[in-house]
């Protein structure tokens, strides 16, 4: 795990708001030998058609996903008794499962639908 992480370096700035940022260049990237990469991607460009989709992913699929699931209380709280319903939490981590995290992800989901 320790040579994996070596992969991925961080990198501190001052974004635009001037709070301290931590940034991982080549977090899109998937580390593999030299075999696995020509067996992934055995024509040019398909590796950086796949880094660009996850960073897609990552700077807006993500931030439509959550306002779009969690619009109301009770959608958020139908999604987390599927979540409890179909994972093994016990009663208690059940219960806290679906109510704090219904609460916290209907509250995310307001936020990242005003930005």
């Amino acid at each position: 795990m320790t040579d994996i992480l070596q992969c991925y370096p961080a990198m501190k700035s001052v974004n635009d708001h001037g709070k301290e940022v931590t940034e991982y260049n080549n977090k899109y990237w998937v580390m593999l030998t030299e075999a696995e990469s020509l067996e992934l991607y055995p024509e040019k460009g398909i590796q950086k058609e796949e880094i660009k989709w996850r960073k897609w992913a990552d700077e807006w699929l993500v931030h439509l996903i959550s306002p779009n699931v969690y619009r109301t209380t009770g959608e958020a709280m139908a999604s987390f008794d599927y979540i409890v319903r179909e994972g093994k939490f016990s009663t208690m981590e059940g219960f806290f499962a679906k109510y704090v995290g219904a609460a916290a992800m209907y509250i995310i989901a307001k936020r990242l639908k005003s930005r």
